[in-house]
């Protein structure tokens, strides 16, 4: 869910995501069991940005700030000092269709440098 802040140039981001281990990890992990889905370890994560500061985008608008992370409900254990950057675009057909989340400070060593991809949902 994003809230623009009227014209102030502010927006709070919010988002849920589900994650488990990658089919990498499993080729790359000796022994690991590919039909035991406990081994990917599910959790859930919860993802804000507090009143972060939008920037215009060629084809959408970006929302970056300091983020807050949970992980299956709790603080997350890679720390507090993170940064979210979150890229909303599309194209000429469905503006605002794509969604793009890029983590840096402590963060990365759970999700990674590359963004993570999705489709925004609904639009008003």
């Amino acid at each position: 869910q994003m809230r623009l802040t009227g014209e102030s140039g502010k927006a709070t981001f919010t988002a849920q995501l589900t994650m488990v281990r990658s089919d990498y990890w499993i080729l790359a992990t000796p022994g690991a069991d590919p039909d035991n889905p406990a081994a990917r370890t599910p959790h859930t994560h919860h993802l804000s940005i507090v009143q972060g500061t939008v920037t215009p985008l060629a084809n959408g608008f970006r929302v970056s700030g300091p983020a807050v992370v949970t992980a299956s409900g709790n603080p997350a254990p890679f720390g507090p000092s993170s940064e979210l950057q979150v890229d909303v675009t599309g194209g000429s057909s469905v503006p605002y269709s794509n969604v793009k989340l890029t983590f840096t400070g402590d963060a990365v060593a759970h999700f990674g440098t590359q963004a993570l991809e999705g489709v925004v949902r609904t639009w008003r």
